[in-house]
């Protein structure tokens, strides 16, 4: 796998020119709830450096974990293709900032966010897969009793009833507009 480079140069969020160079690099191990597979993800700490007429400038840190591009061929947006021989680590865009990636403003916030997601991925690993609810049950109600991302119980429960274990018993309307409601339980 290709990771990230060390330093390398952009104009960021349209601040001019910067430096970023990487100050620290972690693993996390994080474990697929569905597939159970576990693997190892890189996390890393970059100082966002900015020259102007006096001379570098820290402007910030951010702390991101890659988005890994498997090896293929893509589209380009304006035609064209960019192919990747071998898994490649990319740096996070502006989008999913908050999400795989954090802007801090120093090094010791920095630092703790880092330490908070390396270690956040260790008691994670120990946690049991998300269990089966007996009686009925929706996507929406049981992700905001486990506390978890609606689309995270969604995947779950697509995957379970592809699998047989869970059946969705009826539909309810239960909104004057969108589709309706569907009512899972045990298979």
């Amino acid at each position: 796998m290709i990771t990230l480079e060390k330093e390398f140069q952009t104009n960021a969020n349209s601040t001019g020119l910067q430096t970023f160079r990487q100050i620290k690099h972690g693993t996390r191990r994080v474990t697929n709830r569905r597939t159970k597979e576990t693997r190892d993800q890189n996390v890393y700490i970059y100082v966002r450096i900015k020259t102007d007429k006096v001379g570098d400038k820290v402007f910030g840190y951010e702390v991101v974990i890659p988005q890994i591009k498997k090896a293929g061929t893509y589209p380009l947006p304006g035609g064209g293709t960019q192919t990747y021989d071998e898994d490649t680590e990319m740096y996070p865009g502006a989008s999913v900032f908050g999400t795989f990636a954090w802007f801090c403003s120093t090094e010791d916030r920095a630092e703790s966010t880092f330490d908070k997601l390396v270690k956040e991925a260790e008691e994670k690993s120990d946690e049991e897969p998300i269990s089966i609810p007996t009686g009925e049950f929706t996507v929406t109600e049981y992700a905001e009793q486990l506390g978890m991302a609606y689309v995270e119980v969604a995947n779950w429960a697509k995957a379970l009833i592809a699998e047989g274990k869970v059946r969705i018993v009826r539909q309810e309307r239960r909104h004057k507009i969108g589709r309706a409601t569907n009512i899972l339980a045990p298979a």
